[in-house]
């Protein structure tokens, strides 16, 4: 801190920190998320240097069997944030996205990419094992999503975007393959030729597209972060490998944004982000951990699992995980790799 007048800001900032033990994440450059408590502070006074105060923080590593709170909603954290960024994702695009007094070429690249999108979508309905009555709403939907004139009422087809993948969501009863439909989504867009900025036009052209991407790609964001948090995990090591999959992802949204002027899609994103790694953090602190053995000989998966537990309820989970064809020849000198409570 520096400057004159700044000892009410030092003295608030201290009393925060000794008066808040409980633990939090840290986002360390090079560890990631880390569950940490506030350690001792250290303050030095320069008055030479110009009035700077240095300050010291120790950030203790927390235990791992103190949460999940009962009284943190972090699912209902990455609820909000993702409401928040699908409502600025459409007050954005019906902003900017335009067709009015456009040549026909302009118009027609718009409505191909819109042809894509809704063979997208219909790819990922036609996967899902959902209820007759589910996938005929959502393909009533689409057909409307692709019906030609939609595009001349922006705000009518930014809605039906963001319902049509919205509804993805209901339609998987497992909320893993939904995650891995809307991971497929998030890519949209990303083999699409570019458009050469050579003329007004052409610019108005490109601008369209990149909205009409940023719609999809950013929504299935959220899906991702959704179904992330719906998701029931094995292990400590699957869900932190979700989490840091799903992070990487809005990371790289993130640098796309923050090379534009759209600051409140970037803090929209960014506490998307917060909330999905607070709340795959949160639930995962309790869960088995994956350790590697080496079995000796082969044995069928009931004896491991009884060796190893006690009892044979983890069979099936072992041969599952490890991926082995005959359940009564776990593989002998090979890493198998079992949980540990």
């Amino acid at each position: 801190m520096i400057g004159e007048g700044h000892e009410d800001l030092r003295d608030r900032l201290i009393q925060a920190i000794e008066n808040n033990k409980d633990p939090g994440i840290l986002m360390h450059p090079i560890f990631g998320a880390v569950r940490v408590s506030p350690g001792p502070i250290e303050h030095v006074f320069d008055n030479e240097a110009g009035n700077i105060e240095y300050f010291n923080f120790t950030f203790l590593e927390a235990g791992e069997n103190k949460y999940p709170s009962p009284l943190l909603n972090t699912g209902g954290q990455v609820e909000n944030a993702g409401a928040v960024l699908k409502t600025l994702l459409k007050s954005t695009f019906d902003e900017q996205f335009t067709l009015k007094r456009m040549p026909g070429f302009v118009v027609s690249s718009a409505q191909n990419t819109n042809a894509v999108l809704s063979r997208e979508l219909q790819k990922a309905a036609e996967m899902a094992p959902a209820d007759p009555g589910m996938k005929a709403t959502m393909m009533l939907g689409l057909s409307q999503l692709a019906s030609p004139g939609i595009l001349s009422k922006i705000s009518v087809y930014s809605t039906q975007v963001q319902t049509s993948l919205t509804q993805i969501q209901t339609l998987f009863t497992d909320p893993a393959i939904g995650f891995l439909a809307y991971q497929k989504l998030s890519t949209f867009g990303d083999d699409f030729p570019s458009i050469p900025e050579s003329s007004p036009n052409r610019r108005i052209e490109k601008r369209n597209r990149d909205l009409q991407i940023a719609l999809v790609k950013r929504q299935a964001l959220v899906g991702m972060a959704l179904t992330a948090s719906q998701m029931s995990f094995a292990s400590y090591e699957d869900a932190v490998a979700i989490r840091d999959r799903l992070a990487l992802k809005l990371d790289q949204e993130l640098d796309r944004v923050g090379s534009s002027d759209e600051d409140a899609t970037f803090c929209a994103l960014s506490d998307l982000k917060a909330a999905m790694v607070l709340d795959i953090t949160e639930r995962a602190a309790n869960l088995a951990r994956i350790k590697n053995i080496y079995p000796a000989e082969p044995m069928p998966a009931l004896v491991m699992a009884y060796e190893l537990y006690g009892g044979i309820d983890q069979a099936e989970e072992i041969r599952n995980r490890n991926k082995v064809r005959n359940p009564n020849f776990m593989p002998a000198g090979k890493t198998v790799q079992v949980l540990i409570p």
